[in-house]
């Protein structure tokens, strides 16, 4: 004889078909530490992706203020200060003569006095008079200018960002 589904679903006809208090509860147990870890997977996703979001938008930020500096130094033609934290320029364009500042005040990064970048927790201006050189004081001789720029990125997490300008006018 066959078997119906009602049959299959319910064996004994005359029986509680009720689940029981325990069940009830090992069931809710398990539901909710299943909720509490995705709960925390999201979270920590959440994190990383807001982490991973602010990194980018201080390394664009950066990446601008360098672009900046080197399209400015690169015509370079002669300097009145020049320290590893500031430098005042004089730079040739045109045929004109163009006078730039370039410094760091507290943790923002200013050019002509206007701010470039903000959250800076170092500059360093390196002076080269050739490739192999190591960085010295600013000469006469000096060709190339390293930048070191470091940004405080999310959680105090630095953001290095570093180049090297071949000065065009010297």
């Amino acid at each position: 004889m066959r078997k119906s589904w009602r049959q299959i679903l319910i064996p004994y006809p005359g029986e509680n078909r009720g689940f029981s208090l325990l069940e009830l509860l090992l069931v809710l147990t398990l539901l909710g530490i299943l909720g509490l870890a995705g709960t925390m997977g999201f979270i920590h996703f959440s994190r990383g992706f807001v982490f991973a979001r602010e990194t980018t938008a201080t390394t664009a930020k950066g990446q601008l203020a360098m672009m900046r500096l080197a399209k400015e130094l690169q015509s370079l033609s002669d300097t009145s200060i020049a320290t590893p934290t500031r430098i005042a320029f004089t730079a040739l364009r045109g045929g004109a003569e163009e006078n730039h500042e370039a410094r760091l005040v507290g943790s923002t990064l200013l050019f002509d006095n206007q701010p470039l970048v903000d959250q800076v927790s170092g500059l360093v201006l390196g002076y080269h008079t050739g490739y192999n050189s190591s960085a010295s004081a600013w000469s006469a001789n000096t060709r190339l200018i390293d930048i070191n720029l470091s940004l405080q990125g999310p959680d105090n997490i630095d953001v290095d960002l570093q180049t090297r300008i071949a000065l065009r006018n010297m």
